[in-house]
């Protein structure tokens, strides 16, 4: 299994398009144990990360005890919001592929997201390096989708840029409306002449 799981992360990595072709019929639990897997190793790294950058708990206030065990709390979150939050993904970006002609299922839009963020997982816990990953794993996303659902390369792009176009659209739109209001809160008020009006 260990021998399966590192020949299938060199394939994603080094052939990708041959690695995609071949995991055309992989069922989702293949695909989601080669996942969860990367996602365990993923979760480790960047707990240790974050435990060494600065103590965490002493920076939001924890008192000593619940900051020895804020890893733990840690190493679980990453795990948990890695499922949800590419699971999730995937489903949006197969609406996209649907919309585009897609029609080889939505395992395969899945399983191409799983697979895609292989380069994610295995550098996105590295400060400032990670941008790379998540990048690189956009490409793979693009690619296993044209190669999983058997589109054109232009399709495949779109089914992936738009959705990803949206949701920057709809984070930056949330981050201004907070913006502007924590801005609203903090100007003093505006200053009003004693002189009487005549």
């Amino acid at each position: 299994m260990e021998e399966d799981f590192i020949e299938t992360l060199k394939g994603f990595l080094v052939n990708p398009v041959v690695s995609f072709q071949k995991s055309r019929g992989d069922r989702f639990a293949i695909s989601f144990r080669y996942y969860i897997i990367l996602v365990i190793i993923y979760s480790v790294l960047s707990t240790i990360v974050t435990s060494l950058i600065g103590s965490t708990g002493m920076v939001i206030g924890l008192p000593g005890p619940l900051s020895a065990i804020l890893p733990a709390f840690q190493f679980i979150y990453f795990i948990i919001a890695s499922i949800v939050v590419w699971l999730v993904f995937g489903l949006w970006v197969h609406l996209w592929v649907y919309i585009l002609g897609g029609r080889k299922g939505i395992t395969r839009t899945i399983n191409a997201v799983y697979y895609g963020n292989t380069p994610y997982l295995l550098l996105g816990w590295i400060p400032f390096v990670g941008i790379v990953g998540i990048i690189w794993s956009a490409v793979l996303w693009i690619v296993g989708i044209r190669e999983m659902q058997e589109i054109s390369t232009g399709k495949a792009v779109a089914a992936v840029i738009v959705p990803v176009a949206i949701i920057i659209i709809i984070a930056a739109l949330i981050a201004a409306y907070f913006i502007a209001t924590l801005v609203g809160i903090t100007s003093p008020a505006p200053m009003f002449s004693s002189e009487p009006a005549y």
